[in-house]
């Protein structure tokens, strides 16, 4: 055995054992670092999705809200449209006779 091959073994099977320890601490780590990523991304996606299905709630009661007022407002301006012309009716009966006198 060659000075050179010697001293290629005494550095390169120190490091080839040490290396794959820390292949394997590693990869534990990047696992570990994902699975917590993954974990985090649906807690987030949960929360994303709770919030839209609130809004969407809150949007549609308000929805509904405004069509049944508007309904109940369109009812009262015709009851009210009547019952000024009416009170017009009236108003012009009194002022032709105000002017026939």
């Amino acid at each position: 055995m060659t000075p050179q091959h010697s001293h290629h073994q005494v550095i390169c099977q120190p490091l080839s054992l040490c290396s794959s320890p820390l292949t394997g601490l590693a990869g534990w780590v990047a696992r570990k670092f994902f699975k917590v990523a993954a974990e985090e991304l649906k807690t987030a996606k949960d929360s994303f999705t709770k919030l839209n299905d609130e809004i969407v709630l809150q949007r549609t009661n308000h929805l509904h809200h405004i069509e049944e007022n508007t309904a109940k407002t369109g009812t009262l301006l015709e009851a009210w449209s009547k019952e000024q012309s009416e009170t017009n009716g009236y108003l012009r009966a009194i002022a032709d006779t105000l002017v026939k006198k």
